[in-house]
């Protein structure tokens, strides 16, 4: 997003959750205000806790993170963006929830499976790959932000996500959903 906004790069990919509950388009207009900023749909993942098989804590929501060693993305991601939001709105404060920070979702099944965690919050296919239990939070969209001047640049891309190969092969992963694959909307001002 940064490169994006310093005119580095053509397009970002992104999936940040504004305190509204909105997905990308609030975050994508302030970045390319005077853009035309777009947003090309890719895929919905779903995102929730992970917890050891049989749950022998008994989470349930991000309520029940409170004092345990919670598993967390890089300050930044998307996911961890989401994790200090739903924490939030639990009343605790995310700064008081320990644990180790990691790099992919994959690394924090890892952190939760081997017990470094007690818990991490990170995709439903990363709870499949690993056998962990799966607590739902939510579905975010996962899209590339391009401003206007970049759509034919941006056309291969746009059109290799309309393939129906491309919907059946996201649509087979675990917790994704591609319902929107391919569409592209402009984001104005009254979004």
């Amino acid at each position: 997003m940064r490169a994006l906004a310093a005119h580095d790069a053509d397009g970002a990919a992104i999936h940040l959750r504004h305190h509204t509950g909105e997905y990308n388009a609030p975050f994508a207009r302030a970045l390319l205000r005077g853009r035309d900023p777009h947003l090309l749909s890719l895929w919905q993942r779903e995102q929730g806790i992970l917890v050891p098989r049989g749950n022998p804590q008994g989470i349930g929501s991000p309520a029940d993170l409170r004092d345990r060693r919670v598993a967390k993305r890089e300050q930044g991601a998307g996911t961890r963006v989401l994790l200090d939001q739903v924490l939030i709105e639990a009343g605790i404060a995310p700064e008081n929830v320990g644990g180790p920070e990691f790099h992919s979702h994959l690394e924090v099944a890892l952190a939760v499976a081997s017990g470094i965690a007690d818990a991490g919050i990170a995709l439903r296919a990363a709870a499949v790959d690993l056998d962990l239990d799966f607590i739902p939070l939510t579905w975010e969209h996962y899209d590339l932000v391009l401003p206007g001047d970049a759509l034919g640049a941006a056309e291969p891309i746009i059109r290799a996500a309309r393939l129906a190969s491309t919907r059946t092969a996201i649509a087979q992963l675990p917790g994704y959903t591609a319902d929107n694959l391919g569409s592209i909307a402009p984001i104005t001002a009254a979004d």
